[in-house]
């Protein structure tokens, strides 16, 4: 049969069948990939795949243009000739350029701005089951956060709940899984949220031996991702509450292409 693929793993994967389904597992042409090496998917190289459009033109940090697939298999699709993908880094002036009419839709607005959106009548928001999760690593290599205890503490020191409300609204939600509520069906029922409890955070960490705390670099990305919207105001409550804990926290950022480096450096960040 022609129209039936047969996968074979090499471990079992749970959620392989919602993998399959999300928008970044693609396919693509195994003579393209090879081809291009390194450089398939990036400005340098191309992208080949089963879509309605051909990919023509990638202008580095401003904009990738694609043309309409003329052999594409839905008959009647694409209805547009030319796809045009903007690069705007700021959800602000993303939203600025969408009511100026100056794109068609955009993604990924930050839930501060829903109000402004509904007060537009010429806008229309269309949400979406969430397939993101926010959360804050911890690097054991780190000695401090190597006690299991500290790590405790610290997802005891955070109000997860307040910090939510206050920059999501009704648009997140506290969870302690690692998966996003679409994968519910996955999830253990045993799991739940660590409560908000400095005191007992700061009983972990007198018997983990620092009981006056201890100095620890939190980074925050400095580009706004749907899990992290305001990255700088999420981290400074995060430093809020570690900080009433005794933690003390020093915030740190690069730009965005110096931070994914300095994040691949050994050890990595501490937090």
């Amino acid at each position: 049969d022609k129209s039936t693929i047969q996968f074979v793993l090499k471990q079992p994967f749970a959620a392989f069948p919602a993998a399959i389904g999300s928008t970044f597992f693609g396919i693509a042409s195994p003579n393209a990939i090879k081809q291009a090496g390194a450089k398939y998917g990036t400005p340098a190289g191309m992208a080949v795949g089963t879509g309605p459009f051909i990919f023509q033109e990638w202008r580095t940090g401003d904009r990738i243009l694609l043309e309409k697939n003329p052999t594409y298999w839905k008959s009647g699709f694409p209805k547009a000739n030319q796809l045009v993908i903007r690069f705007i880094t700021d959800p602000a002036a993303r939203l600025a350029q969408l009511r100026a009419g100056q794109i068609d839709f955009t993604v990924d607005l930050a839930p501060d701005q829903a109000k402004e959106i509904q007060s537009d009548a010429n806008l229309t928001a269309v949400p979406r089951p969430s397939f993101n999760v926010g959360y804050l690593a911890l690097n054991p290599s780190y000695k401090p956060l190597l006690d299991g205890r500290v790590r405790v503490a610290i997802a005891h020191a955070i109000n997860t709940q307040q910090i939510v409300q206050a920059f999501w609204g009704n648009l997140g939600t506290s969870d302690a899984h690692f998966t996003p509520p679409a994968l519910a069906e996955y999830q253990s029922k045993k799991i739940g949220d660590r409560e908000y409890n400095p005191e007992k955070a700061k009983q972990l960490l007198a018997q983990a031996g620092y009981p006056n705390g201890f100095d620890l670099e939190l980074w925050y990305m400095p580009v706004s991702r749907a899990y992290f919207p305001t990255p700088k105001p999420i981290a400074e409550a995060f430093a809020a509450d570690l900080t009433a804990i005794g933690i003390r926290v020093t915030l740190k950022t690069k730009d965005w292409a110096a931070y994914i480096a300095e994040r691949q450096k050994p050890p990595g960040f501490q937090a």
